[in-house]
């Protein structure tokens, strides 16, 4: 730790040599009113409609670090081995959200949250029936890597969905990304001593199922929206070709 932090304070520049001359992307609000445009951009039909999954976002995240952890892993192998299971979670989080920007751009944003919905409900199915012991140590690895490819399903596309749907309001929209997702980790945790492990995961599949049928209805909208719009341009069209078409007519007959 000493040598990480001497190499930082010595080996890395200073940010003043940066930000000289330099405009900063952010607004410049301060706290209290970041929070008021934060929550005045609830009134967003679309932010009400995302916020579900986000919250679910924040919830099995913190499934996944205290109660899969704890409940499973600490008492099914033991205390010692949690560590090396987490961080079968963290590289399989991270090269799946590698892979899942990429794949998005190639088959579209809606079967891979139809495939994030399928595995995370199959994982938690399989936790509900599952006994831990010690004989099978394999399935704490599947189980916690699986779990980190449905959680970067979710971060990647809720993340980027965000973006995309308030333009020119990126700032409020991202804010409240992670103040609901805050929220779902927060109440996650406040409810960890008092429910069984079985209960924590009905909640948390109730939550993922409200929040896909939000994310659904925002979907359809969307696209919805979007073939009104090229309808309306291809009626446009049409007609100027048809003016056009006239116009040349008018012309054929007065010669």
């Amino acid at each position: 730790m000493a040598a990480a932090t001497l190499t930082v304070a010595l080996g890395v520049d200073s940010l003043t040599r940066y930000n000289k001359n330099r405009q900063g992307s952010g607004s410049g609000l301060s706290g209290c009113k970041m929070l008021a445009v934060t929550l005045k951009h609830l009134s967003n039909p679309y932010q009400i409609l995302i916020l579900p999954i986000t919250m679910f976002i924040g919830a099995e995240q913190a499934f996944i670090a205290a109660d899969f952890s704890a409940a499973f892993v600490s008492c099914g192998w033991g205390i010692n081995n949690i560590g090396f299971v987490m961080i079968c979670f963290g590289v399989s989080n991270g090269i799946a959200a590698m892979i899942i920007g990429h794949l998005v751009k190639i088959i579209g944003r809606s079967p891979v949250i139809a495939f994030g919905l399928a595995l995370h409900i199959a994982i938690m199915i399989t936790l509900l029936i599952w006994k831990p012991d010690n004989t099978n140590k394999l399935i704490y690895f599947l189980m916690s890597g699986l779990w980190g490819i449905a959680d970067a399903v979710w971060l990647v596309n809720i993340n980027a969905l965000s973006g995309i749907l308030f333009p020119g309001e990126e700032e409020a929209a991202y804010s409240n990304f992670r103040l609901w997702e805050s929220t779902g980790s927060a109440i996650t945790y406040a409810y960890n001593p008092y429910l069984c492990t079985n209960v924590k995961l009905y909640l948390l599949l109730g939550l993922l199922l409200i929040g896909v049928t939000g994310y659904t209805i925002v979907e359809v909208s969307e696209n919805r929206a979007r073939l009104k719009e090229l309808g309306d341009l291809k009626g446009s069209f049409d007609l100027r070709e048809a003016q056009k078409r006239g116009k040349k007519s008018d012309e054929v007959a007065e010669n």
